[in-house]
């Protein structure tokens, strides 16, 4: 299971869960809080990150050293098509 950050892109989104995947997200349930509360999130459900943010790899020596969840995360100027490009090749996703 996947928590998407409000960064990532709603069509991404959409597009994931179509295609079988589940993904929460952060601007359909908590818009607006903090990257460390998104971090908390991701560890109490045991959820990857999907995220634009490149702060998370300190957030996860800073909140969960012990149980860190996993980010993928895209770089800042790079479409969504990154991490689309990701799924499809490892979900063999479907338009």
């Amino acid at each position: 299971m996947y928590l998407a950050n409000e960064n990532f892109p709603r069509p991404s989104i959409l597009l994931l869960r179509n295609n079988g995947l589940i993904i929460e997200s952060i601007q359909e349930s908590s818009l607006g809080i903090s990257d460390d509360e998104v971090m908390i999130t991701a560890v109490k459900k045991n959820l990857i990150i999907l995220t634009f943010d490149s702060d998370y790899g300190e957030l996860i020596y800073k909140y969960a050293a012990d149980n860190p969840p996993a980010v993928i995360l895209g770089r800042r100027g790079q479409t969504r098509y990154l991490l689309e490009d990701y799924f499809y090749t490892h979900y063999q996703l479907q338009d």
